[in-house]
């Protein structure tokens, strides 16, 4: 910070959240009172407001804080600290306060919670954890600022959920008097001690909070839900590793929940038990924020996968094709007209992670953390068989039209078959026409299709029986 400047109470906050949050340090006291000039009196009420916390030396955020930042960051933040506390609650068995270190509760995230959670997460997790002090019995921390142990009380063990916790804190600092009024009033940059130790009220936080470009604090922007589908990625089943080790790369590298992908031949990954396949496919390739299209010699002859590539880019929206196996010039059709890129290209990896983070808005993770599953992703896209699609189409009987699969002849076209049975298994197995013109069914993998000659409409009623 440049000593001697007299910058508004907002800047130094942002720059306090930004040391701790990109590089786990806290900032040292002086530095702070020199940023503030002749507001540094307001130091003191930030520290009783709970909007920053200090240590001998330094000063860290509070959670509360975050609602300077923009959302992916507070997701990103909200994550670490659910982790931690769900960590923490795992390992605690009661009996008193016990005391759990970085190492330990790392170790306890990687098993139960998250296998790729990183220290950098556990660190931002075990500060914004303390906000919750009624879980803690105290913890320790190292000169520079980062929280290394816990002492967990007995009351971890009501821990439900991040929203239902912070709200209820949120309660309890209001009824112990930390207005949300004032605390918008003191990032407002005032001057007035008087009415920031509380004896005068803000009136008018709705203009008070749109001066300091904040939101009301009382209620704090929560991050994506678990039910959201931020990824699809769309693949052959015959491509599965590939599409495994992509998946780990994008989560680890964009800091991810499992729960937030869906990569449908990958463990932990796939779609929920007893769902309609066709259907719930349907849905998330619609509805998911971005799609991969994992463009290999497999893919191009998988009618699952044009299917997903097809709706997607009819509904014009975000797709990303990724290459493996194959160059851009063998791509046909629309997808030919899309920038693609290569996962045998370290570069065009990183920019993949880049243009992801942009749509989602979330961060991408430092290039320490991801980088080996950046290797492994171009490690195995190197070994995929390459084959163009001309060759390919040339040698296969069976395509795929109007959502079902069809086997060539010297008429034209036969069938049609069931996709799924001929994608899973390579059985080929004929449609039973359905009583609308233009439905199918399988009797195999009791799955339904529509073809174009489907026309909705009102069932009529045959005036003779059907022989």
């Amino acid at each position: 910070m440049d000593s001697g400047t007299d910058l508004d109470v907002t800047s130094v906050l942002r720059r306090i959240n930004d040391r701790f949050i990109r590089l786990g340090k806290g900032t040292p006291s002086h530095e702070v009172k020199a940023a503030l000039g002749r507001r540094r009196h307001l130091l003191d009420k930030l520290i009783q407001q709970k909007i920053i916390q200090t240590t001998p030396d330094n000063l860290l955020p509070c959670l509360r804080v975050l609602e300077l930042e923009d959302e992916a960051t507070r997701t990103y933040c909200y994550n670490c600290t659910e982790m931690v506390l769900k960590a923490l609650k795992w390992l605690y068995n009661g009996s008193g306060p016990k005391r759990y270190t970085v190492n330990e509760i790392l170790s306890a995230t990687t098993q139960r919670i998250d296998p790729a959670a990183l220290p950098e997460m556990v660190t931002i997790g075990m500060l914004f954890a303390t906000d919750f002090s009624a879980y803690f019995g105290g913890w320790g921390s190292t000169v520079d600022g980062p929280i290394i142990a816990l002492d967990v009380l007995d009351e971890i063990l009501d821990f439900d959920s991040f929203d239902s916790a912070w709200r209820e804190e949120l309660r309890k600092r209001t009824d112990r008097g930390f207005s949300g009024e004032r605390v918008v009033d003191m990032m407002k940059g005032d001057n007035r001690p008087d009415q920031l130790a509380g004896a005068t009220p803000v009136t008018d936080v709705g203009a008070a909070s749109a001066q300091s470009n904040i939101t009301h604090l009382e209620d704090p922007p929560m991050p994506f839900t678990n039910h959201d589908i931020l990824v699809l990625i769309s693949h052959s089943s015959k491509d599965a590793v590939l599409a495994s080790e992509l998946t780990e790369f994008l989560r680890v590298g964009l800091a991810l929940r499992p729960e937030q992908i869906r990569c449908s031949s990958v463990d932990g990954y796939r779609l929920p038990a007893g769902g309609h396949t066709e259907t719930q496919l349907r849905e998330e390739v619609n509805s998911t924020k971005v799609l991969i299209g994992l463009i290999t010699p497999n893919s191009l002859s998988s009618p699952y996968v044009l299917f997903e590539l097809g709706a997607r880019w009819g509904a014009e929206l975000p797709m990303l094709p990724l290459l493996a196996g194959m160059q851009p010039h063998e791509m046909r059709g629309p997808l030919s007209f899309l920038n693609a890129l290569s996962a045998s290209n370290e570069a065009q990896l990183h920019q993949l992670l880049s243009d992801i983070s942009k749509l989602l808005s979330v961060p991408v993770q430092t290039p320490a953390s991801y980088l080996r599953y950046l290797h492994t992703v171009k490690q195995k896209a190197d070994a995929v068989s390459g084959g163009t699609l001309a060759h390919l189409t040339a040698q296969e009987s069976m395509f795929f039209a109007e959502s079902v699969c069809w086997k060539r002849d010297n008429d034209g076209r036969e069938g049609p078959y069931c996709p799924n049975c001929y994608e899973d298994k390579k059985k080929e197995i004929h449609l039973t026409p359905g009583a609308t013109r233009g439905t199918y069914s399988c009797g195999v993998c009791r799955n339904t299709f529509r073809t174009s000659e489907y026309r909705p409409g009102p069932r009529q009623t045959r005036s003779e029986p059907r022989w």
